[in-house]
């Protein structure tokens, strides 16, 4: 049979100890949703010259997250969604102040003032979800889970939910904590069409948690080219032989590229599209561009 869809389900998870500083959506989750007062961000009315910036961004932490994480030799298996990461800390630059907002920028590579920040990101946010239809449905849900003896500052409920149509959670950590993290997961299955049900595992949420970050991202399209029915194999691994599901295949002659990139591409008409990447710049400004 062929594989005429693809199906990706892929979840971020940070579970934090410290205090918060500064930092009802609701289908009878042990916790209660709290949004801003103001409309969320048009992208149509942010600067386009912003909306490059923070793709510029997205673009540099995604290459520098996989140069790091394969700095010592390719691991075996790597899985990685920088999209959900940087979107899951979208939602505490709005909170981070001193030390922790510079670490903030340069970690992620972010460029301009805290509104022309939240401005582009959100913007670009907004626009990848508004790609999402029927035949390629794309879901994203944030979530900051936030222990209810903290007092949430409106200035920041209003950043989230303009910039990121989010919503932050306040719940009782230190009462409830199992049905905390149960409820959690449901929330995370619930925005992932089920297929990823157990995010938290047992004890990973204690009566000594303050918060908890979440981001799901729930993608689902027929592939654009189908892939040819392969035949079974063996697949010879350090645990010994072992048969292998059969593959399913697709060739084609593709153009790639190594090392830093100095300037745009050369001019090139290739007969299908093809995926093309680069070394990014030391420092990301919004007027770099690397491919």
């Amino acid at each position: 049979m062929r594989n005429t869809m693809k199906t990706t389900a892929l979840a971020t998870m940070i579970i934090t100890l410290l205090g918060l500083s500064a930092c009802g959506d609701g289908d009878s989750y042990a916790f209660t949703a709290v949004r801003g007062n103001v409309p969320v961000i048009n992208p149509n009315n942010v600067d386009p010259a912003l909306l490059q910036a923070a793709i510029l961004s997205q673009k540099t932490f995604a290459v520098s997250l996989h140069q790091q994480l394969t700095a010592d030799g390719p691991p075996e298996d790597l899985v990685l969604s920088p999209f959900s990461i940087f979107s899951a800390f979208d939602l505490l630059f709005p909170g981070a102040r001193g030390d922790t907002a510079d670490l903030m920028r340069s970690g992620f590579f972010l460029q301009g003032t805290d509104a022309q920040i939240l401005d582009g990101q959100g913007a670009l946010y907004q626009m990848i979800l508004a790609n999402s239809t029927a035949s390629a449905r794309l879901e994203s849900a944030n979530g900051l889970f936030v222990g209810e003896q903290f007092t949430l500052k409106q200035d920041y409920l209003d950043a989230v939910t303009r910039a990121f149509d989010a919503a932050t959670y306040t719940v009782d950590f230190i009462n409830d904590f199992e049905t905390v993290r149960q409820d959690i997961n449901r929330w995370v299955s619930d925005h992932t069409a089920g297929k990823i049900p157990a995010l938290l595992p047992s004890n990973s949420i204690t009566d000594k948690t303050d918060m908890v970050l979440v981001n799901a991202v729930y993608f689902k399209a027929k592939w654009k080219q189908e892939f040819e029915e392969g035949t079974s194999m063996v697949f010879h691994g350090k645990a010994g032989d072992r048969d292998f599901v059969p593959m399913e295949v697709e060739l084609e002659n593709t153009y790639y590229g190594e090392g830093p990139v100095a300037g745009p591409p050369s001019p090139r008409t290739p007969s299908r599209p093809t995926w093309s990447w680069g070394t990014p710049p030391t420092t990301a400004t919004p007027n770099a561009s690397w491919t």
